[in-house]
């Protein structure tokens, strides 16, 4: 039975380009507003994505005030427009979803007014479980594929000719490709934003395409117009995907964010000489039954009836609770996030990347400590915990430092990291917690903590010597990964009310 219209305020934090959330938030308005419901969008950031989807009849804003109707449920992508939206709209039930495992946007605000929080993979869904959300209010709903735009082939290559690369912001895993075509003598087409060319006409482009290299939405995608989709990111390698991982899905690898092994040429070399255009016809069909754009706005709509079906709640305590963490404090002492000490971090991670020296040149030398005052702390991305005296801890599955290529190569690539984990005091002495090392999507090293060395008045030492290939020649900065196997929060272990998945507790890297 039809859902009747409903007003349907979305959210998204940038609709700007074609990024795997601001493609999903404008293609669910066209198939909600094409089943008659009346859709808007709040985005703090609106560009080109945006003039479009206003061309086809969707109203989106920069300005919340100018959204005068209450909607009657917000679909809430990113917290920080959800929570202004939530504001302007004080009696309007929402949902959220989480889309990544890491960034800051994705952690769910914890409302009552949120009435079903949606992972689209199973990191995510992990995430959001362990940051509070309630297991019966968790739905697990994949990123889906517009059928209608992403047609399949009816001829299926027996060799493969062409390929395509389709990179987002970050393709460390492209020279490795660029190799193994070569040696194949596949012709290679790249596009998107890690080599700066955005294409309006991405789905011929795959349907053309013998073999696609990308991950995620790029990756379903590619699989429903008939491609043979060998799976990168820059988190590692997946190798081909076959029917065995689709129909898995969205369990195994082609669910998770984090690939299993290192983007090699040798291993992409492998992955294309196992290219078989029958069962890359068999995955095209299961990902077009699996993972269409109609059955998933069906079961977005089945979770707006259940939100709107429950009694409303009003309270505002979680969304309170979020906007403090998130505004500035101007009563407390000095915050990396929100005074002079935050704009000078930001440009010491821009200067990193871009190869620049003026502000690199202000971090020191032989050490870059992690405490409350150091400049280094510019050179931290994601997962980290507001720094403290001593350092800074993770307190996200994944964490990530940009290292600059300047002091690799001061010190050769061999790396000296103080640094020690978090364990309750219930832990047995010999509880060991791991700690893996990524960087371009390879294992570099894999750290072992134990519970008797926690506490210690010393610092606990650990060497690591980066591979020369994924430094030596290049500019900018290296992004390492700490990858948290084993985290605890204080408050689950009944060690005080913080609730934080503390793991790895970074006090300096150094040279040796």
């Amino acid at each position: 039975m039809p859902m009747a219209p409903r007003s349907i305020l979305i959210t998204n934090i940038t609709l700007r380009t074609r990024t795997g959330t601001e493609v999903m938030t404008a293609e669910l308005a066209f198939a909600l507003a094409a089943r008659g419901h009346h859709v808007a969008i709040y985005s703090p950031r609106i560009g080109d994505l945006a003039m479009r989807v206003m061309a086809h009849g969707i109203p989106v804003t920069d300005r919340i005030e100018t959204l005068t109707s209450p909607p009657d449920i917000i679909h809430g992508h990113h917290n920080t427009p959800l929570a202004v939206a939530m504001v302007r709209f004080p009696a309007t039930p929402a949902i959220f979803v989480c889309h990544d495992v890491a960034t800051p946007y994705d952690e769910p605000i914890i409302a009552p007014r949120i009435g079903a929080y949606i992972a689209v993979d199973q990191g995510s869904a992990a995430r959001l479980l362990t940051q509070g959300v309630e297991a019966a209010q968790l739905h697990l709903i994949p990123n889906a594929v517009d059928l209608d735009r992403f047609i399949c082939r009816t001829n299926f290559a027996a060799t493969p000719r062409t390929a395509l690369a389709v990179t987002k912001a970050r393709a460390p895993w492209l020279p490795a490709v660029r190799e193994a075509c070569a040696t194949a003598g596949i012709a290679l087409t790249e596009v998107g934003p890690g080599v700066n060319r955005s294409v309006d006409d991405l789905p011929a482009r795959m349907r053309d395409a013998d073999i696609v290299f990308g991950w995620a939405r790029s990756a379903i995608e590619a699989a429903a117009t008939g491609a043979s989709v060998i799976l990168c990111s820059e988190y590692g390698f997946g190798g081909l995907l076959t029917t065995a991982i689709a129909e898995r899905y969205p369990e195994g690898q082609l669910g998770r964010q984090i690939l299993p092994m290192a983007v090699t040429p040798a291993g992409i070399s492998d992955a294309i000489l196992r290219y078989d255009p029958v069962d890359t016809a068999r995955v095209a069909t299961i990902v077009r039954q699996k993972l269409s754009l109609d059955d998933m706005t069906t079961r977005y709509e089945a979770i707006y009836d259940q939100v709107l079906a429950a009694p409303a709640e009003s309270a505002s305590t979680g969304l309170a609770t979020f906007l403090e963490r998130t505004f500035p404090r101007f009563d407390l002492p000095s915050d990396l996030h929100h005074d002079a000490l935050s704009l000078d971090a930001r440009l010491i991670r821009l200067d990193a990347w871009l190869g620049r020296r003026t502000r690199l040149e202000q971090l020191p030398v032989p050490d870059l400590p992690f405490d409350n005052m150091s400049p280094a702390l510019g050179l931290l991305h994601t997962g980290w915990a507001d720094p403290e005296a001593w350092g800074v801890w993770t307190i996200a599955p994944v964490a990530t430092i940009d290292l600059p290529i300047a002091h690799l190569t001061a010190w050769d690539g061999n790396l000296v990291l103080r640094c020690n984990h978090y364990f309750p005091a219930g832990d047995e002495q010999d509880r060991l917690r791991p700690v893996e090392i990524r960087a371009a999507g390879r294992l570099l090293a894999r750290l072992s903590f134990l519970r008797r060395d926690y506490g210690r008045s010393e610092s606990i030492i650990h060497r690591l010597a980066i591979p020369g290939s994924l430094w030596r020649g290049q500019s900018g900065a290296l992004r390492l990964a700490f990858h948290i196997l084993a985290p605890q929060s204080p408050l689950d272990a009944v060690e005080g009310d913080d609730p934080r998945r503390l793991g790895l507790a970074l006090e300096s890297i150094s040279g040796p």
